[in-house]
């Protein structure tokens, strides 16, 4: 009897593909001796290369004007699997991404829900796997010999390059806070990651764009502090592979929904340690910069001062759920409602009156332009 072959369908984005790379690990122990394929985009591929649990790769390419997270991509997408495992190629499919058609499993943050689109437990270590190649290696430790890293007392990985709304530090405040930060401390060198080059403008602040994004999991290990934004190369630092770094996270809480991106929040959930993480809400250039300096100097007494407790709002969350019909407005409650997430959101959040109008508000006007819509389009195929 052959192995049973599987694909998993996980497109986007760089954060949640290495999430779900827990998700191939248990493919791997659920199926054993299964042969997997991973489905996902060309922008984000380079999150699995080399990746022991992954046996092939169907890369997803689109059009410039398509997006990876939408419905054209992913209705195409989705009838190709079906297609290949109608004749076949596959025995099992797995569609794991939130975006956009599991909207209803979404429950505030983006690993359980990512999980919970994987019909079986999730039994195995939920850190994200990733394992570079040795010219990799050998790329970043030219890197740190080149800009004699190792003779800061301190070396700072600032991530400036948020994904989506979830914190407010661009690059532009990054290096801002940056030179702030060298001026106080002339022990200390800031390595600012991103994709967008730029000169930096003191001798203690190094352009870290010429790195990959996996890159970075290696250049932790030349780090002893992390500064982020809650975006890709925070939650590449919480892989098996990177160096566990003390860090401090800028983030907005004013975002509702998808955008929720607590990382201490995330690791209560799963028990994993949370003593080494310091939350912000602050978008002050000078007051991010105190902050960072309080946590380099004393970390527990700068966390004890300066951590701020993000939790998911259950009718915030919803905010972002755009339903159009009475049956999908039924799922969404019957799953993630009530009774399934009463230990996440407690009876408090559900009695929150305010929140709860905000969002019938806000979701009537969604439900009926797109009930409207429906009308509309049947009026016009009667017509025709």
């Amino acid at each position: 009897m052959r192995p049973k072959r599987v694909l998993l369908v996980h497109l986007v984005s760089n954060g949640d593909c290495l999430m779900a790379t827990a998700i191939a690990r248990q493919i791997k122990r659920d199926y054993p001796g299964c042969h997997l394929t991973w489905a996902i985009s060309s922008s984000c591929k380079p999150v699995i290369d080399n990746n022991p649990d992954v046996d092939a790769v169907w890369e997803i390419t689109y059009a410039a004007d398509e997006l990876p997270w939408g419905w054209t991509v992913w209705n195409r997408v989705r009838r190709q699997a079906e297609e290949r495992k109608v004749a076949g190629e596959f025995d099992l499919l797995f569609f794991t991404q939130v975006l956009p058609d599991n909207k209803c499993r979404y429950d505030g943050t983006t690993r359980s829900s990512t999980f919970r689109n994987y019909p079986n437990p999730v039994t195995v270590p939920v850190s994200p796997v990733i394992r570079l190649r040795e010219p990799e290696v050998a790329k970043v430790a030219e890197f740190a010999g080149r800009n004699r890293l190792q003779r800061f007392a301190h070396v700072i990985l600032m991530e400036c390059a948020p994904g989506s709304s979830q914190s407010k530090l661009n690059r532009d405040k990054g290096v801002a806070i940056a030179e702030r930060l060298v001026e106080a401390r002339p022990d200390t060198a800031v390595v600012v990651s991103t994709h967008l080059p730029f000169q930096p403008p003191h001798p203690q602040i190094f352009d870290g764009s010429c790195l990959s994004f996996r890159e970075n999991v290696e250049l932790s290990k030349y780090c002893t502090f992390l500064v982020g934004c809650s975006s890709g190369i925070t939650w590449l630092l919480t892989s098996d592979s990177a160096r566990r770094l003390s860090t401090v996270q800028f983030l907005n809480p004013d975002v509702l929904g998808e955008h929720f991106a607590s990382v201490a929040y995330d690791f209560e959930y799963w028990g994993l340690p949370t003593e080494h993480i310091i939350e912000s809400s602050s978008d002050d250039i000078a007051e991010m910069s105190a902050i960072i300096l309080a946590a380099l100097e004393d970390f527990g007494q700068a966390r004890k001062h300066y951590h701020e407790a993000f939790k998911p709002q259950f009718w915030d969350f919803l905010l972002f759920l755009d339903y159009h019909s009475l049956g999908q407005l039924i799922q969404i409650f019957g799953t993630c409602a009530l009774f399934r997430q009463r230990n996440r959101f407690g009876w408090s959040d559900y009695l929150n009156v305010r929140r709860l109008a905000r969002v019938l508000y806000v979701q009537g006007r969604s439900f009926c332009g797109g009930m409207r819509m429906v009308v509309r389009n049947c009026m016009c195929a009667l017509r025709r």
